[in-house]
């Protein structure tokens, strides 16, 4: 589930009328789809983020007076609901508590009804990575693949690793061969499980895959095609407009994209999250106070430790000035397991907080 259908899913919720909430939940419920562990933790992580803890007040339950049902709901009868028991209690209660919407979508998530015995075969995208998984990194514990440190650890990066994965076209193979000062390759074990092993044309392959088109140089084509270089007061800082600026802290990404428009610095070292360099951004935004918009990219932040990414926005929230943040990743598409408890519980502490996700295509 993306976060354009949790956020669908929590404001349906939110926008019905309370009267008939219960009534619409019981009575016209639609199946529950069977969730991969996945989409559960997205679901869970996503109503971390977005749901305040609730008020003592707001966690007491209500009651209806004066309505003509002797104290008790409308639509339940001794405990029923629309003749279905729920033992006093209605969806979105727990323990006699009403729960945000947000977090009922968890609760509801978290004990789903388990799948009949009849339900279809899982996905075949999930085959798929399951049978690569266990091919090509057999010793791997589901502790190692679900950990984005290890998967990292574990790019794909030679073209000894790439011949034994899948079948590499000519123009693939010979860039892997030439290598030089192009775009560094690097690939996660779990994006290159998403891969067709034998068609160079599937969308995601040919995104992060290397072919020689890139050593094809033609005319007015610039190293630096958006100008990044001419404004840039600071190194790491692009101050082109003149209340927003684009803060890269880094220039490590997990899964190089081969359309990236900053190639040039990209993974080669040159933008490294040293606590200098950093001071000096600090400093000047500190100055130039016309600055109230920051996008942090880079590489991606979110290949930046928990710790180093909360000094970061603790940094930036500092400055008076400055009020919004924003950061650039497409980690959830090539890393989902970098989503994690405690990076929502930073990113939380910083709220509101804007991400833009780079996602391409359905089988992300």
């Amino acid at each position: 589930m993306s976060s354009s259908d949790s956020d669908e899913c929590t404001r349906a919720v939110e926008d019905e009328p309370p009267s008939t909430r219960k009534i619409n939940r019981l009575a016209h419920r639609p199946a529950r789809p069977s969730l991969t562990p996945l989409q559960l933790a997205t679901i869970q992580a996503l109503a971390v983020i977005d749901e305040p803890p609730p008020s003592p007040a707001a966690a007491k339950p209500r009651r209806n007076a004066g309505n003509g049902t002797n104290g008790k709901s409308r639509g339940k009868t001794n405990g029923k609901t629309h003749g279905k028991t729920t033992n006093g209690k209605a969806p979105g209660k727990a323990n006699g508590k009403h729960l945000p919407a947000s977090r009922t979508l968890r609760v509801d998530a978290r004990h789903a009804d388990p799948a009949p015995a009849t339900t279809a075969e899982p996905p075949v995208i999930n085959q798929q990575a399951a049978a690569f998984r266990r091919q090509f990194f057999p010793d791997a514990s589901d502790h190692d693949w679900d950990s984005w440190r290890w998967q990292s650890q574990h790019r794909i990066r030679t073209l000894d690793h790439f011949e034994r994965m899948i079948t590499l076209s000519d123009a693939e193979r010979e860039a892997l061969e030439r290598g030089g000062t192009m775009l560094p390759v690097g690939i996660t074990p779990y994006y290159m499980s998403l891969i067709d092993p034998v068609d160079p044309a599937q969308p995601l392959r040919k995104t992060v895959v290397p072919t020689t088109a890139e050593f094809v140089r033609t005319d007015g084509e610039a190293d630096d095609p958006l100008g990044e270089d001419g404004h840039s007061p600071v190194p790491g800082l692009v101050h082109r407009y003149p209340d927003r600026v684009l803060f890269l802290p880094l220039d490590f990404c997990s899964t190089y994209c081969r359309y990236c428009t900053r190639s040039r610095v990209v993974g080669h070292g040159e933008i490294v999250p040293n606590e200098a360099r950093l001071e000096a951004i600090y400093q000047y935004l500190e100055e130039t106070t016309q600055v109230r918009d920051v996008l942090i990219s880079g590489g991606d932040p979110l290949a930046l430790s928990d710790d180093k990414l909360d000094g970061i926005l603790g940094r930036l929230r500092a400055i008076p000035h400055i009020e919004f943040v924003r950061i650039g990743t497409k980690m959830p598409a090539v890393l989902p397991q970098r989503i994690t408890p405690e990076l929502c519980a930073v990113l939380r502490k910083y709220h509101p907080l804007w991400m833009s996700l780079h996602f391409l295509h359905p089988s992300e």
